[in-house]
């Protein structure tokens, strides 16, 4: 039977029509997107960018959610909800929040980041990382986020199951410019 099944991808459209070194003026910016914002990983990337944030590292993160919790959410609760606010409240100029946005925004955010994030526990198909990729930028993942398509780690994606990792993934995107060219090029190859 596995010989007679394709794997179909959903088209995808290239956002850009070649990549180029991104420049690093005064901060990296990051996007995560996904209207199950819990799910997706979102409250650990608060975390993280709280701390980052509060060491003035200079970062930018763009959220798109709605921040929605689903049944599926057995240990998030409204109180998480209001964290995250809080949090996201907390710095106006290093955190963008959009509930919603039209996809031609979303494109638009994502051509304007450095590095989509997709670290996510459960996923049907990556996306949101598919579109990253087709805007020319890398992706830092877990496996799951990146569920479905087929990139490689260190090849299209940076893949990381720990926070430890993630971060390491992260830092040398910053360090090392020809890494994230790479990943980028290879990313928008492969969608």
């Amino acid at each position: 039977i596995l010989r007679k099944i394709i794997k179909l991808h959903p088209a995808q459209e290239l956002y850009v029509s070649s990549v180029n070194a991104k420049t690093y003026n005064r901060e990296l910016i990051f996007t995560i997107v996904g209207s199950e914002f819990f799910r997706k990983g979102g409250l650990e990337v608060l975390s993280a960018f709280d701390k980052l944030i509060q060491e003035k590292y200079p970062i930018k993160l763009n959220i798109i959610s709605l921040l929605k919790i689903t049944q599926d959410d057995l240990f998030i609760g409204e109180s998480d909800k209001k964290s995250a606010l809080a949090t996201i409240n907390r710095y106006p100029g290093s955190i963008n929040y959009y509930p919603f946005l039209p996809n031609n925004k979303v494109i638009e955010i994502f051509k304007n980041s450095h590095i989509g994030l997709l670290p996510s526990h459960r996923e049907t198909y990556g996306y949101s990382a598919l579109e990253a990729m087709a805007c020319g930028i890398p992706v830092v993942s877990t496996k799951k986020g990146a569920f479905g398509i087929d990139a490689q780690h260190q090849r299209e994606v940076l893949i990381a199951d720990s926070p430890a990792k993630f971060a390491n993934h992260v830092v040398s995107l910053f360090r090392n410019k020809d890494l994230h060219l790479k990943l980028s090029q290879n990313a928008r190859r492969l969608v």
